[in-house]
């Protein structure tokens, strides 16, 4: 099953929130909607207009061309290996995500230093 822009879009918009600290009703405060709304935004239940997109990036201090970076080609979807690693990593804090990435950068030197 291929994943759809509105999972990305809900996968992003819920990560941004919880690297913040803040609740669905926090966010919902901000935007001026309901905090259920944004949780049925952030499990993909709902297909919102680009308005309330906007107002929601903007009580994340979001900018809508961040949410939009490096979205998977439609081609791509759920077997794309950058945006499962990006799943994968997101999930973790930030000190894990930089040890991930340190990880990451010694794998690929290594095996740059094996290839010469």
């Amino acid at each position: 099953m291929e994943t759809t822009i509105v999972e990305i879009v809900a996968h992003r918009l819920s990560q941004r929130r919880k690297a913040l600290g803040l609740t669905q009703e926090q966010v919902a405060n901000k935007a001026n909607v309901h905090p259920t709304y944004i949780g049925q935004v952030e499990r993909g239940e709902k297909n919102i207009t680009v308005r309330k997109l906007s107002e929601i990036c903007n009580a994340l201090d979001y900018g809508l061309d961040e949410l939009f970076e490096k979205m998977p080609s439609s081609k791509e979807g759920k077997t794309s290996i950058p945006y499962q690693c990006f799943l994968l990593i997101s999930d973790q804090t930030e000190d894990e995500q930089k040890d991930l990435m340190q990880i990451l950068k010694n794998i690929v030197e290594l095996k740059n230093g094996l290839s010469n």
